[in-house]
Formats: structure tokens, C-alpha cells, sequence
């Protein structure tokens, strides 16, 4: 993926430096939408993934470059909250006094995000169908503020020797500092424009996560963190 978001930036450059451009042509606008943020975790071969809903806003502006490819870049505000739930049971204690530990907790913490992507997008069928790619870099704002609840129920398994016990669990923590201020990705999208003056747009966008949000001194060895997403969204042209 990073020889082919390498090739790609390449390709943009070489496209802007050849082309004459005219830069009256630039064109300013705002994109809003929502979508689903992913965390991905893989550990020791394993994945587990959380996902959360996320919502964007900020603006863009648009440069044709060279017959129907445009340069857009963007910066906008995204914000994802990321939940999981977590459900154990265990077994503890020797016979007679064996007990089941049955453990609920649900997991939520914010991703927030000042992206910043540059894209080359390809008009066709008269500017009304668009397809676009490009890298994005992502900027952490704000703080990580872990929220943890759930119930820990201590079920004995012989009722005579005990009576169930339920605790309860509601926590917060800061884990700002486990992540990294920089995150990167590459996008691909595609969609449609509409109007007279095609001065509406909606589309669909996927980014796919290329570094570990991990932060260098708090990486788990074995454990690599990325995040993606999955967008649909608005833009309109002033």
C-alpha cells in the first residue's frame, strides 16, 4: 500500500507540474457527512476490530489541473466514537467453593481528527460521475478520555455456600499519550455532481489506515493499531 500511495503522489506531482494550470479557475466550497470509524488491532496473528460513528465537517477547494483531472484538497473536523463490548467467564476456587466470574464491560473512548487529504479526482460523463484517490495526513486534537462500565457477577456454583455477587464497574482514564499525534491513510471515492453548475457533489469514501496509532513509548510488542473509515458525505461549490 505505501508503494502504491508513493507511485500515485508521484503521478499527482508530475501531473501538476506539466499542466498549465490556471489558477482562476479554483473553486472553495464545504463538505459535511458521517460515517463508520474502525479501529483494528491485530495481535499475534489475531484481529479484533471496534467501530463507531462518525461525523465530519470543513472545507474543501478544487483546481483543474489538466482536461478532466482536478486536485482537491481538504481540511476538515472528524470526530469518531469508538465503543466495544466485552463479555468473559471464568471459573475460580476448588470444589466445593467453585465459582463462575461472568464479566460485561463496555469500552468507549473519542478519535478526534484535523484531516487533511489531497486528492486527484477523475470527472466523466459530461462532469457528473467522479472517481478520486489520494493520501490524507490526520492530526490528534483534543484528549482521549477512556470510559469503561460494566458488571462483574460472582455466580458460586453450589448456591448453599454463598450468595451471587454483583459489582459494579465505571471508570475513566486518559490514554492520550498511547496514541499518535500523526496518523496517516490513503483514500479512494467515488460519486456524483449535480446542478446546473454542478455545484453540488455527494459521494462515498473509504481510508485505509497506514501506520500504527500506537505511540512509540507505549507500543505492545506484537501489536499494531490502525484506523480506517468509511464515509459518505456532501460538498457544496460557492
Amino acid at each position: 500500500m505505501k508503494k502504491i500511495v508513493f507511485t500515485l503522489s508521484l503521478l499527482m506531482c508530475w501531473t501538476v507540474a506539466s499542466a498549465q494550470i490556471d489558477f482562476s479557475q479554483i473553486r472553495y466550497g464545504v463538505r459535511a457527512g458521517f460515517g463508520v470509524g474502525m479501529v483494528d488491532t491485530k495481535f499475534d496473528g489475531d484481529t479484533e476490530s471496534q467501530a463507531g460513528f462518525q461525523v465530519l465537517i470543513g472545507g474543501t477547494a478544487e483546481l483543474p489541473v489538466w482536461k478532466f483531472i482536478r486536485l482537491t484538497g481538504e481540511v476538515y473536523f472528524e470526530h469518531t466514537s469508538v465503543s466495544d463490548d466485552v463479555n468473559t467467564m471464568h471459573m475460580t476456587g476448588s470444589n466445593p467453593w467453585d465459582a463462575t466470574i461472568f464479566t460485561h464491560t463496555k469500552v468507549t473512548y473519542p478519535l478526534n481528527y484535523i484531516h487533511v487529504p489531497i486528492m486527484a479526482r477523475a470527472c466523466f460523463v459530461k462532469d457528473f460521475i467522479f472517481v478520486e484517490a489520494g493520501p490524507q495526513v490526520g492530526f490528534l486534537v483534543g484528549k482521549i478520555k477512556t470510559h469503561t462500565e460494566g458488571t462483574i457477577t460472582t455466580q458460586p456454583n453450589a448456591s448453599v455456600y454463598g450468595q451471587k455477587t454483583v459489582q459494579k464497574v465505571d471508570e475513566t482514564s486518559d490514554d492520550t499519550d498511547n496514541i499518535k499525534k500523526v496518523h496517516t491513510a490513503f483514500n479512494i471515492g467515488w460519486g456524483g455532481n449535480f446542478g446546473t453548475r454542478r455545484q453540488f457533489s455527494a459521494g462515498f469514501r473509504i481510508g485505509f489506515g497506514l501506520n500504527d496509532l500506537q505511540d512509540k513509548d507505549h507500543k505492545i510488542d506484537g501489536m499494531r493499531v490502525t484506523h480506517s473509515d468509511f464515509q459518505v458525505s456532501m460538498r457544496y461549490w460557492f
